[in-house]
């Protein structure tokens, strides 16, 4: 059933007809019925029959959808791009799949699911070109596009992108790209020789397909619009080598070196107008801008990005910038540049020598792992984020700026930013929550932003900021110019939130976490009561640890951190740096009697809880177990694959790892700055680790580069070792 939405007196969006819809019962229990033309038809007048509010006609719509669903099947069945077809072609006459063409499917599965897609491609054009209430309502809800009938449309597009893109489909999967990203109606464009003036019509963006998909979701699929593009253009090319060469002949000829090539004209469209607006994330025009083949700071030039100017991303430098031997040049990508460790480590490989694709790298650790802090648990083998963590103790990384007495001894965590989405949850979001607004526009959203007393975060942590206007016209629909999604809707206050927390010291940062959590457990009536509180009880079994990494981490920190997060939740709650390390020293080398002693505080006997040795021996004989599930418990609303192809979540049965058991009757103390009488100083450092075959993601770009403007982030890169070949022998 789809609901149609209105708008009642006090802001609920409530359910607008009372359909009976066991009338409407569908026999498309089985997929591989869309292969035939009228189920087809079937199906397009049951869905026109339940949207008759908003086609009034139904019967002339049907008309007009199927044709459009069948002309698009043919031209995926006359697909002259797939090899096997080019002799095929011309002498074949088809109206559906019936297997007399090499339509690059192996299974009716994928042409069922390829079917599904361009029928929902084509309601959903339809839909918008017709905008209903329930579509015009989205764009002042955005939070609710869950339970939007053409976000579900969209989203089956989405997830059948890569099947069109594997059969090389990519002309199908262009039009159904632009269909999802720009809402636009117009034919794809044939050929490379069109005008550049065509590329307007392609940004041409209707309002209301901007809050249908998350800026994250919109991202990826510009991306592969253009990527699929080019492959299209270059499928085309091989089809007619004579226009082929008389282009190129023309290329040759151009007087202008600098002149942009179709594609590139392209993605300069795409990075000013969606640049502008910030309707995609500033990774997506990032790799977007790869292809114009400058620098990142001359192609954004020009444009105003409010992410790039609101989360300080900058477009230029870093420290290894100087060692660029090509930073002076003029032509070719360069952007900002992290801070990187190199280390040498061969990963295990089979007998022959091979590694399995798709598997993550085990290697050997040193000799010693079993001593280091008794957290090696005697493993014959480590991934290579507990490889680096077992460099940075031992002081073999970093290389710079240590000193002997206090080199290495960081401790830390294989976490993926688990602590810092965790002191986000504590710290910001339940102060954010807390405070009150007398706007009536706000308190007559928020009955739809919470719809249920166990929502873990309200719906609108999910939507991102951006501008829904076009171009630079200023315009967007109904007035309004900035989407309402969280940030914007709490504008001041997180501005007010994130300068005060700037400003503290580290202990009244650990004063701040502590009070939160100290809250919570006096809500509670009694012990019971606070023992059956999972999250709380969580929260105590850690918080002398969260306290230690939130003052490491700082003010000025934490609030670059937490502006990312209220900024755009569901894009920047992943990509964080994989392991979060620790190291406490004192602020001076000797006691209160002038003995002379180590400058690294034991953490076991600072903080207990998970450094102590109890902890420590039963995190060894869980090791194995926790190789196997990812860390999903501090994603607010959300898995951590969520927007991905393959989302996963934890196994059925699969035990949760954790000192869930504890039941806490009293409330721990405060963690101080001071051990033994002696000031302590606590260091914080974020590492990214990657082995040999992998590179950064353009998301943990970003990530590393907010990171590096406020504390210690980095690189870990692992090298295989160079094998040199002199006289038919080889050398390590």
């Amino acid at each position: 059933k789809q609901s149609e939405i209105s708008e009642d007196s006090t802001g609920v969006l409530i359910d607008h007809k009372d359909m009976d819809c066991s009338a409407h019962k569908s026999s498309f229990n089985n997929g591989q019925l869309l292969l035939r033309v009228d189920h087809r038809r079937e199906l397009v007048g049951e869905v026109l029959t339940l949207c008759d509010e908003q086609f009034h006609s139904p019967s002339l719509h049907k008309n007009v959808i199927c044709e459009q669903i069948e002309s698009d099947i043919c031209s995926l069945l006359n697909n002259a791009l797939i090899p096997s077809n080019r002799a095929k072609i011309d002498q074949l006459d088809v109206r559906g799949f019936n297997g007399e063409v090499d339509d690059g499917c192996i299974s009716d599965n994928e042409r069922a699911l390829m079917t599904t897609a361009v029928i929902c491609s084509a309601l959903l054009r339809y839909r918008i070109t017709n905008a209903g209430s329930s579509l015009s309502l989205l764009c002042n809800r955005p939070w609710l596009r869950h339970m939007s009938f053409d976000a579900c449309l969209c989203y089956i597009i989405w997830d059948s992108i890569p099947i069109f893109e594997r059969n090389d489909h990519h002309s199908m999967a262009v039009k159904l790209l632009r269909n999802i990203v720009f809402g636009s109606p117009h034919r794809i464009v044939e050929s490379c020789n069109a005008e550049a003036e065509i590329f307007q019509d392609i940004i041409d963006t209707d309002p209301l397909i901007y809050c249908i998909l998350p800026r994250r979701n919109r991202g990826k699929a510009c991306e592969r619009f253009v990527i699929d593009f080019s492959h299209t253009e270059r499928l085309r090319n091989i089809l007619n080598p004579e226009e082929t060469k008389k282009l190129a002949s023309g290329n040759a000829k151009r007087k202008n070196p600098t002149e942009l090539t179709y594609i590139q004209q392209l993605c300069n469209v795409l990075l000013h107008n969606l640049g502008r607006n910030g309707s995609i994330p500033f990774c997506s025009l990032r790799n977007i801008a790869r292809k114009l083949k400058v620098p990142l700071e001359e192609s954004m030039s020009g444009i105003t990005n409010d992410e790039m100017k609101t989360l300080n991303i900058r477009l230029c430098g870093g420290v290894n910038e100087s060692n660029n031997k090509n930073k002076n040049r003029t032509s070719g990508y360069m952007d900002w540049s992290p801070k990187t460790d190199f280390a040498t480590a061969n990963a295990l490989s089979k007998e022959d020598g091979n590694y399995d694709v798709g598997r993550r790298c085990a290697f050997v650790g040193w000799e010693n792992n079993d001593s280091i802090n008794d957290a090696g648990g005697g493993r014959r083998s480590l991934n290579v984020e507990e490889l680096a963590i077992e460099e940075y103790f031992s002081g073999r990384l970093p290389l710079e700026d240590e000193s002997e007495e206090c080199r290495g001894q960081w401790v830390g965590w294989h976490d993926e930013g688990g602590h810092v989405r965790e002191l986000f949850r504590i710290m910001c979001l339940s102060d954010l929550l807390a405070s009150t607004d007398d706007n009536p526009l706000f308190l007559k959203e928020q009955t739809t932003v919470f719809l249920s007393p166990y929502q873990s975060s309200p719906h609108d942590l999910h939507v991102g900021c951006f501008n829904i206007a076009n171009g630079e016209s200023g315009e967007g629909m109904e007035g309004h110019k900035i989407i309402r999604g969280f940030y914007e809707r709490r504008r001041q206050k997180v501005a007010a939130f994130l300068s005060k927390i700037s400003q503290m010291d580290h202990q009244a940062i650990i004063d701040l976490l502590y009070e939160s959590v100290e809250h919570r457990w006096r809500k509670h009536r009694d012990h019971q009561s606070a023992a059956r509180d999972v999250a709380l009880q969580k929260d105590m079994s850690d918080l002398r640890t969260l306290s230690m990494i939130a003052a490491g981490i700082g003010g000025k920190g934490l609030a670059s951190i937490f502006r990312c997060l209220v900024y755009d939740y569901r894009h920047y709650s992943g990509g964080l740096p994989d392991c979060l390390l620790a190291r406490a020293r004192y602020c001076n080398s000797q006691t209160v009697d002038n003995s002379q002693t180590s400058s690294v505080v034991d953490l076991g006997d600072w903080i207990g809880e998970s450094f102590s040795k109890e902890s420590i021996e039963e995190k060894n004989v869980n090791s194995h177990i926790r190789m196997l599930y990812d860390r999903d418990d501090e994603f607010l609303g959300c898995s951590k694959n969520l927007d991905g192809p393959n989302s996963s979540r934890r196994a059925q049965g699969a035990p949760r790892i954790g000192n869930t058991k504890i039941h806490y009757t009293t409330f721990p103390s405060k963690l101080e700055l001071q051990h033994s009488g002696r000031d302590v100083m606590v260091e914080i450092m974020f590492v990214e680790v990657k082995s040999a075959n992998d590179r950064l993601d353009a998301r943990q770009e970003d990530w590393l580069n907010v990171l590096d403007g406020v504390c210690n982030a980095r690189v870990c890169k692992f090298e295989k070792t160079k094998v040199q070949k002199k006289k038919g022998k080889e050398k390590k």
